[in-house]
C-alpha cells in the first residue's frame, strides 16, 4: 500500500480488484474490452516510462484526453505513481482546468490542434 493522508489510494483498489478477478472486463468501450490485468500493467508500464523520464511523486501531470480506456489508464498510471494528475478531457470547457506548475502534459494526438497553450 501506498504511503497517503489516509493510507490508500485508489490505485491501491484497482491493484486489489485486478488481483481478484484479472480476467474480467476493466473496461467496455464499444467493440474494445480490457481486463483488469491488462489494465493493471498497461498502467503499471505508463507509470514506469513516466518515472523513467524525470516526473517523481507529486509532480503534476496534465492529461488533456477524450474519454477513452487509455484515459484511465493513465489515471491510474498517476495513482500508482504518486502523481498529481489533472485532467481535462476535450469536451471541458477551457476555464474549468489549470495546467499551471505541470511537469507534463498527455495529450491524445487527436486532441494536439485543441490544446490550450
Amino acid at each position: 500500500m501506498r504511503e497517503t493522508a489516509r493510507g490508500w489510494n485508489y490505485a491501491d483498489v484497482w491493484e486489489f480488484i485486478a488481483k481478484a478477478i484479472p480476467n474480467s472486463s476493466a473496461i467496455i468501450q464499444n467493440a474494445q474490452r480490457i481486463s483488469w490485468r491488462q489494465f493493471d500493467e498497461n498502467s503499471s508500464s505508463l507509470a514506469a516510462l513516466l518515472e523513467k523520464n524525470g516526473i517523481r511523486p507529486g509532480d503534476k501531470v496534465a492529461q488533456y484526453l477524450q474519454n477513452c480506456p487509455e484515459y484511465l489508464q493513465a489515471v491510474f498510471a498517476c495513482f500508482k505513481a504518486g502523481y498529481c494528475q489533472s485532467t481535462r478531457t476535450t469536451g471541458m470547457p477551457k476555464k474549468r482546468s489549470s495546467t499551471s506548475g505541470t511537469m507534463l502534459t498527455h495529450v491524445q494526438s487527436s486532441s494536439k490542434d485543441i490544446v490550450p497553450r
